[in-house]
This record gives C-alpha cells, structure tokens and sequence, in this order.
C-alpha cells in the first residue's frame, strides 16, 4: 500500500513542474514551447487512464504507442500550420513526447496500484456479493420472510457463523494481535460467504451482522432438523479453506417468533464442531445439500 500514495505524490510533483516548465526556463531561450494541446493531451491521457478500467487495463507499450499517435495528430495534423519550424523544433519534439510518456507510466501506475488497493478492499468487504447484506439493508427482507412464514405455516432457520481465528499466530505486542485478529477473522468471513453463495437457494441471504468476523445465514422455509446438515456444509467449506468455525442455529417458530429473538438464541448456541466429525459426515452431507438444492 506504500506504492499508492508515494506514485500519487510523483505526479502531483510530475504536474507541478509541467506547468511551471516554461516559466522555470530562461526566456530568451525558444527550446522550451510546449503547445497547449500537450498539455490538454497530458490532463486527458491521466483522467482517462485513472478514471477508466478499460484503459487502464491496457499494456504499457500500447499506452504509450496509443499517445505516441494522438500526439503526432494534433502535432503534424491538427496544429501543423500554427507551429512554428526551426532547428529547435526536433529538441521541442522529443521534450513533448518524453513529457507524455512520463505522464502515461505514472498514471498507468496510480491505475495499477488502484485496482489492486481495490481487489484488497473486496477480500476484507461482502462488496461484489450479491447474496450479502447488512443487518439494516436485510430488515426488510427479513420482516418479509417472517410475514411469509407466519402466513404460510412455513419453518424458517437462522445460522449464525463465527470463524476461529485463536489457533493462528500473532506478533505479541496487543494493538497488532487484536487488529490483525480482526482483520483475519474478517477475511475469513468473506471468503467463506462466498464460496457458500456459490450454493445458496434465491430464497437464502447471507447477513453481515456488523460484528467484525460474524455472519449470519437466513434459510427460509427449512426447519430445525435440517439445520444441523447446513452446519456441516458451512464447517466442511471452512474447513476446506484451512480454518474451523463456530456455528449456532435458531428456529422458527419453535425456538423464537421474532428476528431479534432468533439471533440471540443462535448465537447463544455457537459452539466448535469437532474435526473428525466434519471428515464423517462430509460425504453424507454433501448428498443430502444437493437435495436441498
């Protein structure tokens, strides 16, 4: 994350001496005249390359080649009769398109460094997961399946997910084990919501409960006695990623009438699985989650 902000700075100073350029030289001296469509060539060829994914995600050579080209249009096309032609016109030349070279790789660095800043972004965040939703965003759609469940007779299940993050080693000082078993178990979490996402029905919905690693599983119309065969799925996918999770489930309407209820009693009853159970029933419970399906 160092290259971003130290890349952003480089253009900043990058721009600073552009447009000071002339005014920095002596002025009896004609070498230096950049044209002003360089300089609007410049600004459009950095918002482009920042600003849009497309060209951002072009090959540097072609970058280049492709401002190579627009430069020599508006130099030997569009603005030929308005340049003047002397023995320093090929040193202005080789100024301008060193000058938009330099902008191109520094604005294709700041592109690269954003998209990977932003791919970090996603792994630590349900951004991207269409199936995931924060607890306020979700209250609608919960209030809808409970009204369904109630009108209907239907069961409803909630699994509540915590991964495990105590096995893993930390660096001792506190600050630093707490932020990065933060962020770990964050991480965790959102990988394993979307490999279960894969799998959900369009009636399921994943709920980031806001708790730093804790998510939450709505299952509408599934009752109690299948919740332990989800749980297994859930600690198999985890366990398939290299970490353990704790689970707990609530029902309704026999365990409780309301959301809020419903969550409180499952996470009341998280608790770790044991490994060898996982490895048992994993193939029983694949068959059965494809008949969920």
């Amino acid at each position: 994350m160092k290259r971003l902000p130290r890349s952003i700075v480089s253009l900043i100073i990058y721009l600073l001496v552009l447009f000071n350029l002339e005014r920095i030289t002596q002025q009896d001296t004609q070498v230096i005249d950049i044209k002003g469509f360089v300089y609007i060539l410049i600004v459009i060829l950095i918002i482009s390359i920042i600003q849009i994914e497309t060209v951002r995600n072009i090959s540097l050579p072609y970058l280049l080649i492709g401002s190579t080209i627009l430069y020599a249009i508006g130099k030997f096309i569009v603005f030929y009769y308005w340049t003047v032609w002397n023995n320093g016109q090929v040193y202005l030349i080789i100024t301008e398109l060193s000058l938009i070279w330099l902008a191109v790789i520094l604005a294709r660095m700041i592109g690269t460094y954003l998209g990977d800043f932003k791919k970090a972004v996603e792994s630590i965040t349900f951004s991207g997961l269409e199936k995931a939703k924060n607890l306020n965003d979700a209250r609608e759609e919960i209030q809808t399946e409970f009204y369904r469940s109630r009108r209907y007779n239907y069961p409803l299940t909630l699994v509540v997910v915590q991964p495990d993050t105590n096995p893993l080693e930390y660096n001792q000082n506190i600050a630093i084990k707490e932020i990065q078993t933060s962020m770990l178990g964050r991480y965790a979490a959102v990988r394993l919501a979307k490999e279960l996402s894969k799998n959900l029905r369009l009636l399921d919905t994943i709920i980031d409960l806001g708790k730093d690693t804790s998510i939450a599983i709505l299952y509408p119309q599934t009752d109690g006695d299948k919740a332990d065969y989800l749980i297994n799925r859930i600690n198999s996918s985890a366990h398939d990623m290299g970490f353990s999770v704790a689970c707990g489930h609530a029902s309704f309407p026999s365990d409780a009438l309301t959301f809020d209820e419903l969550l409180r009693v499952a996470s009341d009853n998280v608790k770790f699985p044991f490994t060898d159970q996982i490895n048992k029933d994993k193939d029983s419970d694949n068959k059965f989650y494809n008949q969920y399906e």
